[in-house]
């Protein structure tokens, strides 16, 4: 267990001392001089050599002016479509809706789909 946990170190601070947390220096200490040790230290030291041979580029101005440009708020000026288009939907549906009732001279039942019921009656009440 320990042996696996001085490897999880390992691989995460590095095989210098000085990079790993204090309460973690016993394990160190207890570890790095057995061949199991020294053969993870090995490897983290080969993966130190790696990654402080790494040069960072410094930031894309072109790149960080389009992010910049895509974080602003934009203006939402089709607001006023999307309600004008929602209105005429209501309204098409509601002609499209009334032009479906079949008047057969009787002008109540024209009236009753517009208004509902008029009395208790009608309501079953």
């Amino acid at each position: 267990m320990d042996l696996t946990r001085f490897k999880g170190c390992a691989e995460a601070y590095g095989a210098d001392r000085r990079r790993w947390p204090a309460r973690e220096h016993g394990l160190y200490d207890r570890f790095a001089g057995t061949p199991e040790g020294a053969a993870i230290l090995a490897e983290a030291e080969r993966t130190d050599r790696f990654l402080d041979a790494l040069e960072v580029a410094g930031p894309d101005e072109a790149l960080a002016q389009t992010i910049a440009r895509a974080a602003r708020p934009r203006r939402r000026s089709g607001a006023w479509w999307q309600a004008t288009a929602f209105a005429a939907s209501a309204i098409i549906g509601f002609v499209l809706g009334f032009a479906q009732v079949h008047d057969d001279g009787n002008a109540d039942v024209v009236t009753q789909l517009l208004l509902g019921p008029t009395s208790l009656r009608e309501m079953g009440l």
